[in-house]
């Protein structure tokens, strides 16, 4: 890990802790009123503290960590799912995970990407051949909770394994950023809504989202996301605004599509892990979203690279 990338990170952990002290005296002059503010500055927690835990430790205790995670995001995206209430599903997808991560352990990380598609291909093929439709929809739900929980969310972890350039600064800048992207364009939303926000973005899914909130905050983070992109990565000032913004635009997109998943089963959280703050799923919805299309922005940058300098 470069020493900008451990200031960045130090840098973050200074923020939370003054956000919250200065969001906990708002909270004091009125605690009705200023609660979700606070809700929303102690949610940033558990994601921040135990990502930054694992590139101090180690890309190999970071794996690990997210073999937990996975487990997590399918239990609780199963617990609202009656199709997989089967005895079966929950070690199934354990074992799927498993075999993920230990791949990506073993350096093997084109096996690991591709071992949940091949499984969900096979899995579709095989529907088609059984007759019982509740055994098909079984099947059908089974497959996209486990390519949600286990392939997706594994997109995270793989950030550090596989080959790509990203210069002095590692995996861990490339990591990073997605973090401080992802999770901060949520503050300063928050922000620019409640001093500009009058037009809803889509009140029946999320009534809180506004057009000048999103605007708001997707130009501030374009900016530090230019800044990021010279100081902690290889991408530069236009590349890093440039992935900040489709970054910022994909966690609204991960967000309200969550939304809608929640409300199309009749949920206010996917879990109650952290009492008053959901689910682990709660809280890295548009983390876990944005790292696909990432991963693919990562590959794209390299080869860019790589042509320009032949």
């Amino acid at each position: 890990m470069s020493a900008q990338v451990r200031v960045v990170g130090m840098c973050i952990v200074a923020f939370l802790v003054s956000s919250t002290f200065a969001v906990w005296l708002i909270y004091r002059t009125d605690r009705e009123r200023h609660e979700d503010l606070l809700r929303r500055t102690l949610s940033w927690y558990p994601v921040t503290l135990f990502c930054l835990g694992g590139m101090l430790v180690g890309r190999v205790a970071l794996t690990l960590g997210f073999v937990w995670v996975s487990a997590q995001v399918f239990r609780e995206l199963a617990r609202s799912d009656s199709r997989l209430s089967s005895a079966w599903a929950f070690p199934l997808a354990l074992s799927i995970a498993i075999a993920q991560y230990g791949a990506m352990l073993l350096g093997a990380w084109e096996i690991a990407l591709a071992m949940v598609p091949c499984l969900l291909v096979s899995g579709v093929c095989l529907s088609t051949l059984v007759s019982a439709p509740e055994t098909r929809q079984r099947l059908r739900a089974f497959g996209w909770t486990t390519a949600m929980s286990v392939w997706v969310v594994g997109c995270l972890p793989a950030l550090s394994w596989v080959p790509i350039d990203q210069g002095e600064h590692g995996w861990g800048g490339a990591f990073l950023f997605l973090l401080i992207i992802t999770q901060i364009n949520d503050v300063f939303q928050y922000i620019w809504g409640r001093l500009l926000g009058c037009r809803k973005l889509a009140p029946k899914i999320s009534p809180k989202k506004t057009w000048e909130g999103v605007i708001g905050g997707v130009t501030t983070m374009g900016i530090i996301g230019a800044l990021l992109g010279e100081y902690i990565s290889s991408f530069g000032l236009l590349a890093g605004g440039v992935i900040a913004v489709i970054l910022c635009l994909g966690g609204v997109i991960g967000d309200l599509t969550f939304s809608v998943l929640k409300r199309a089963r009749g949920l206010k959280d996917f879990g109650d892990l952290l009492p008053g703050f959901g689910g682990v799923l709660d809280r890295i919805d548009s983390l876990a979203f944005n790292a696909p299309g990432y991963l693919l922005l990562l590959f794209v940058c390299d080869v860019a690279r790589a042509l320009l300098f032949v």
